[in-house]
């Protein structure tokens, strides 16, 4: 059995036994880590998508014309960009409910973020939407 007053640099160097179990990965750990990294990725790709769209202001226009029925790269955005943010947001939703489990503070917010989340994975997914990128 491992020692869990171990040093994390103790615990690592320690030789284990053939019968204790191989350590497993941390789920809520890379939950976390999605829902970190999701938002940052979205930020780039509008960033670089805005870039390549001649004509598109980001202080004049929205987001969603990245991913309108005449933009040349609306599957991009509306797959990789729209359900790709809402992933990240159930992933972090779900890894902030995993690593906090007591009391109104830690259960609302992620039901508060998992419709919104759901609102950014459907505006990717809408029947119109996979009708325009056809």
């Amino acid at each position: 059995m491992g020692d869990w007053r171990l040093k994390p640099a103790e615990r690592a160097s320690r030789e284990r036994t053939p019968s204790e179990p191989a350590p497993r990965a941390n789920p809520r750990r890379a939950l976390a880590l999605v829902g970190m990294i999701g938002p940052v990725l979205y930020i780039l790709l509008v960033t670089a998508l805005g870039l390549l769209r001649e004509g598109y202001d980001p202080v004049r226009d929205t987001q969603s014309e990245l991913g309108a029925v005449d933009s040349p790269y609306r599957g991009l955005m509306n797959i990789v960009g729209f359900m790709g943010l809402g992933v990240s947001i159930l992933a972090f939703s779900a890894a902030y409910f995993l690593l906090l489990r007591k009391g109104f503070v830690t259960t609302w917010p992620p039901a508060s973020w998992r419709s919104r989340a759901w609102a950014w994975w459907w505006s990717g997914s809408s029947p119109a939407t996979r009708a325009a990128s056809m």
